[in-house]
């Protein structure tokens, strides 16, 4: 169904898989995808137990979970990949499954995927202490490991694939990491003191996995944050600051949700809140042992920040509160830029948020009743429910026992994937994947595709059932997030070709804006198209004798240089050997008399064209 803020009479359902189209009064917009795992659903148990913690999409479709596995009492890191169809992928590990102990006892909390495919993992990693009378600290350091995109560790990371930062205040464990533009790794988690308190902590690794001292302390960051214990989310802002979720101690009974900011090299933003902090309270009356604990925060494209978890009342509730770029609680969102909901009159856990492709604000967790279920809502930009999502705002997915959501991510043509843990036994849980399909359009797209033409992409779609629709809008983006519109067609032809006649060197990523009359609108899946990065620059002008010629290129590759006078015959002809980056040549031009010719350079994908004038 369309997402906008007018109320629909009808729902147009239609699955992508089929080519009938059922209209029917308001029912579930998002239900489990039978196509994938077995109705929907994929429960894999690793030795006794196990459970996904962290969960990333492939470019090429493929899901990676990263989580734990407990076999006799020992604790052991799970990586398992999975074919876009929930199927165990063969080529990966065994069967599909890593099973990696780092030191004694290790489990991975937060996976990312590089741009090479190689995958980043973090957690925690720990073996006895040499001395526990003398605290010792490298006992439990923090912990990343690089594996190659087949399952095994990357041994020209760190040491044998591994590095580790011994902390500095105690035991350290990492809750959560991401890759930065530039390959450094920033890791984020707590410290466990000998005095048993926790501090927060983050740490920033180089590419190559050893430390940074540009960041922070010699690459670390430990504590001297102000009754926060640890920090469980992070996010990078477009600006490199960094935005972090604190869980704030709560034995001293003061649980509001915490918001951090960071610069970029690891100290506190003193501009944004208290010192760097904002903390909200739900109760009023931070000593009522009504905890709230902030877990998860995702940055929006208008750079306001929502912090997600749950707030601890009876019975426990979701939690949104969503923040100006000030660290002002934004007042339009729900009552005072907070939000609370309880699901079922049960016990209700959040602990994710991602947005959906049309913009909406997907917080998955649990329930907890006689059982627990996997659990999911959709809120607009208000703050409301979106009562048209599941079952007035929310679903919820019984796996038949425990079962717990713990990381959320969304593909590329709109499903979305739970992961967590699926209950097998009273004592004895797997882990758990659903995966929901996106909600129906009022027509079928039947394909899209984007390809390179010449010096211009192609995109071509066709659709069949056009019910309502009023046009579509072609956006773009640089980078998967942000587009822009970048041309408008009038619906109703079925066979449509779209040209950008000025793509951008790099990626172009490109999606569909379906628009009906009503103003409700839809995203089709995202099309990438990567294209040769390439200028030419030429000096001086006018040229005398010779004429110097600047090429910067994104690939190695022959390129043929010609000059021609204003008629097009052809005056001297070059070939260059061009390698990745600022390339720089000259062409002899005294032959040439005075006045104007052209330089024309040929690669494989490219043509460009100069004027130059010849001096005297």
């Amino acid at each position: 169904m369309f997402k906008s803020n007018h109320s629909a009479k009808i729902l147009f359902i239609c699955s992508l898989g089929l080519s009938l189209l059922i209209i029917v009064t308001p029912v579930s917009s998002q239900t489990l995808d039978a196509t994938f795992g077995n109705g929907g659903k994929v429960v894999t148990q690793i030795n006794d137990t196990s459970a996904a913690i962290s969960v990333a999409i492939q470019s090429d479709g493929k899901i990676i979970i990263g989580g734990s596995a407990i076999s006799g009492g020992s604790n052991y890191s799970a990586l398992v990949r999975y074919n876009s169809d929930g199927g165990p992928d063969n080529t990966f590990g065994t069967g599909g499954t890593v099973i990696a102990q780092i030191n004694t006892s290790s489990k991975l909390n937060s996976i990312a995927l590089q741009s090479d495919g190689k995958i980043i993992a973090g957690g925690y990693s720990s073996h006895p202490p040499s001395s526990y009378s003398t605290f010792d600290f490298s006992s439990q350091p923090f912990t990343i490991a690089r594996f190659n995109n087949n399952g095994k560790i990357d041994s020209m990371f760190g040491m044998n694939g591994v590095a580790k930062a011994v902390m500095t205040e105690g035991w350290g464990e990492i809750k959560k990491l991401l890759i930065k533009p530039d390959g450094k790794i920033l890791t984020a988690g707590t410290v466990g003191t000998p005095v048993f308190e926790n501090i927060p902590a983050l740490v920033q690794f180089k590419p190559d996995g050893s430390l940074d001292s540009s960041f922070g302390n010699n690459g670390k960051l430990e504590g001297g944050i102000n009754d926060i214990e640890e920090i469980t989310d992070i996010a990078l802002a477009k600006d490199g600051k960094i935005y972090a979720t604190g869980q704030i101690r709560n034995w001293s009974f003061i649980g509001d949700f915490a918001l951090l900011r960071f610069l970029p090299d690891g100290s506190l933003d003193s501009s944004f809140g208290t010192n760097g902090v904002v903390k909200t309270d739900f109760n009023g009356n931070v000593n009522d042992l009504k905890v709230e604990n902030a877990l998860a925060l995702v940055i929006l494209p208008d750079s306001s920040i929502v912090v997600t978890g749950h707030n601890l009342t009876i019975p426990a509730t979701f939690a949104l509160a969503r923040y100006k770029v000030n660290g002002s609680l934004d007042s339009t969102f729900g009552t005072d830029g907070k939000v609370t909901t309880q699901m079922y009159n049960l016990n209700s856990y959040a602990y994710d948020i991602i947005t959906d492709v049309a913009g909406g604000l997907l917080v998955s967790g649990y329930t907890s009743g006689a059982s627990q279920d996997f659990a999911m809502a959709r809120y607009l930009a208000n703050g409301k429910l979106d009562s048209t999502f599941g079952n007035h705002g929310f679903v919820t997915t019984d796996f038949g026992g425990q079962d717990r959501v713990y990381a959320s991510v969304i593909q590329s043509d709109g499903k979305i994937i739970l992961a967590g843990q699926a209950g097998i036994s009273s004592n004895s849980y797997g882990i758990g994947l659903a995966r929901y399909s996106i909600s129906a359009l009022p027509l079928k797209l039947i394909s899209f595709s984007a390809n390179k033409s010449g010096e211009n992409n192609l995109l071509q779609w066709q659709t069949a059932q056009e019910i309502n629709l009023d046009r579509f809008e072609v956006e773009r983006s640089l980078d998967g997030r942000e587009f822009k519109t970048i041309g408008k067609m009038n619906a109703g032809l079925s066979n449509y070709n779209f040209t950008d006649d000025k793509p951008i060197g790099g990626k172009n990523y490109y999606r569909l804006k379906m628009i009906d009359k009503d103003g409700n609108f839809e995203y089709s899946p995202m099309r990438i198209i990567t294209r040769h990065s390439f200028y030419v620059n030429v000096y001086p002008l006018p040229a005398k004798g010779k004429l110097n010629i600047q090429i910067k290129s994104s690939k190695t590759e022959k390129a043929e240089i010609s000059i021609t006078d204003v008629s097009g015959k052809i005056l001297i002809t070059n070939t260059l050997s061009i390698t990745t980056g600022v390339n720089s040549s000259s062409i002899n031009i005294q032959s040439l008399d005075k006045g104007a010719y052209f330089l024309k350079v040929i690669t494989s994908e490219t043509i460009e064209t100069r004027k130059i004038i010849v001096g005297q």
